[in-house]
Formats: C-alpha cells, structure tokens, sequence
C-alpha cells in the first residue's frame, strides 16, 4: 500500500469517526479524541473499530441510564458516576470512560488500550483522570 492509500484511508476514517461523535447529546473531552484517534489509526483495524464504536453509541444515546449493562456497557464498581464502554476488536481492546450528565448527554472522557491477562488495566488507576475531565466539561 502506498503512502497515498494510507492517508486516504486514514482520511476516511476521520471523517466516519467525526460524523458518530457529531451528536448534540453527545460532549467528548479533546484529549479523548487524540487518545482514539492515536489508538486506532494505522491499526488496519480502523473500519471495526469505528463500526463498533457507533453500535455502543447508538445504543447509549437511544436508551441512556437502560443501556448500562447491556453488551460492551458497564457502570464502573468503585465510582458513582463513570461507566465504561467496551470496543474492541481483532487486535484492539480499548475502553472509553464515559458519564451520563444533564439533558440526555453523554460525555466522553479517556480511551486507553486495556491489557489482557494477569497485567489487566487497573480502572482505579484511569479514574482521577476521567473525573478531572469530567469537571473540566461540566466547568465548560
């Protein structure tokens, strides 16, 4: 593939991210969209995940606290007000940290790569980071 086909898939994959985050009931932090986006491209695993994404999206922004619990959707066991939403693929696993806030929205806050196996992500560790960009968005 040459470098020309990269950045047009690339390109493509943008913009698909950009229209399912394009949402009034949907607020992403900025750092949580350079974390997918550096997670995600030149992954060859792009199209899925994106495809993946939109799912647990839709299904968060058609049935808000409902879908919590339903596939790829937890509510986080030591914290009142983060969740998690699960998107993985062939070669990815990553998670988002999300809130349920006022008015319907949903706010996106820090994607990371969760490792599998005895080295399994601690969410403790991720949760002081979410809960800052979660006061930096309501304070917006």
């Amino acid at each position: 593939m040459e470098a020309g086909d990269v950045l047009l898939k690339r390109d493509a994959a943008y913009r698909m991210l950009s229209h399912i985050l394009d949402n009034e009931h949907l607020k992403l932090h900025k750092k949580c969209l350079t974390e997918i986006e550096s997670l995600i491209f030149g992954t060859g695993q792009e199209s899925d995940f994106i495809k993946k994404l939109t799912r647990r999206i839709d299904k968060l922004l058609k049935d808000g606290y409902k879908a919590i619990g339903t596939e790829g959707l937890e509510k986080l066991g030591y914290t009142s007000d983060l969740y998690s939403m699960h998107v993985d693929t062939q070669s990815l696993n990553i998670r988002i940290l999300f809130a349920l806030g006022e008015s319907n929205l949903k706010l996106l806050l820090l994607a990371f790569h969760e490792k599998e196996g005895k080295g399994k992500t601690d969410y403790s560790q991720k949760i002081p980071t979410a809960k800052q960009r979660l006061n930096e968005l309501n304070d917006a």
